[in-house]
């Protein structure tokens, strides 16, 4: 704090800013696709907040330095070129992100975290997120009134869990290299994760209003179940009955749910591919359930 002139009586944001013309912010960011108008944003919600705000360029957009240091040039603003994530996180109070890894660098140090695009870790239940570009300024007060501990959420673990199990690689194949995947999951799953039932705010509040997703979730729904999302991320362990289609699921598996009659249909998720969409629509159950 004191090599950037900060006080330690106000709350310090953190602003990492992007390349604009990555992919993440070219197809995943809705409402900033310039990183001077992301400044000057979040800049002027400071004024209400009391907070101190330090602003992290990306290392390969020096070409715009004297632009974006010019937009840093307010009482409580600093400009960070130099620093390193691992110094600055420390001294962090919130993180306002697009959908740089650098917010799944802070959940994972424990910081709360605004999310201003689509990234993997949005919109699961352990960060706020930007719905309108007008509301930037109700969210960020929110967000410094409230400071949550993003390890409190359970919903973090099993993200974690799954992020670590389906989209990690470990390089096990290689002679002399272990696969610490399990020992990653176990430790995950240990003394930080506590709910008995693993499963989204989404799927609780449901189940507690649902009779069938009830059954399903202790383990006493019998009939036929088809899933069309990733399952795995709210139940550990599926029983035979249950049939899941997501991105992972086998041509075969499509053509065979085509064929049955299904008690209940669970849609985690709704394709925005029109020909998935007609697929699943020829889907027969008695009843459906749409989570999301």
């Amino acid at each position: 704090m004191a090599q950037l002139g900060l006080s330690p009586e106000k709350p310090v944001i953190l602003l990492p800013l992007q390349i604009e013309s990555d992919s993440n912010i070219q197809n995943n960011s809705p409402y900033f696709k310039s990183m001077e108008e992301l400044i000057r944003s979040v800049t002027s919600v400071l004024g209400g907040t009391g907070a101190q705000l330090v602003v992290k360029p990306h290392p390969e957009d020096r070409s715009r330095r004297n632009r974006i240091e010019a937009l840093c040039s307010a009482s409580d603003v600093r400009c960070c070129w130099d620093l390193s994530l691992q110094s600055l996180l420390p001294v962090t109070d919130l993180v306002v992100v697009i959908n740089s890894t650098v917010g799944l660098e802070a959940l994972l140090q424990n910081k709360p975290v605004v999310a201003l695009g689509q990234s993997i870790y949005d919109r699961k239940g352990f960060t706020l997120d930007l719905d309108n570009k007008t509301s930037l300024d109700a969210l960020i007060h929110r967000a410094l009134d409230a400071l949550w501990q993003p390890h409190d959420n359970p919903d973090f673990w099993w993200f974690l869990k799954t992020l670590i199990s389906n989209h990690t690689f470990f390089y096990d194949e290689q002679l002399g290299l272990t696969d610490v995947k399990p020992r990653l999951c176990e430790t995950l799953l240990g003394t930080n994760a506590k709910p008995a039932l693993p499963m989204t705010g989404k799927m609780q509040e449901l189940i507690s209003t649902n009779e069938i997703l009830s059954q399903l979730m202790r383990g006493e729904f019998t009939g036929r179940v088809l899933v069309i999302g990733p399952l795995e991320t709210i139940m550990e362990d599926i029983p035979d009955q249950i049939t899941i289609l997501n991105r992972a699921a086998r041509p075969l598996t499509f053509l065979s749910a085509l064929t049955h009659q299904y008690e209940l249909m669970i849609c985690m998720e709704w394709p925005s591919n029109p020909l998935l969409r007609a697929f699943f629509s020829l889907l027969q159950a008695k009843k459906k359930v749409i989570l999301g």
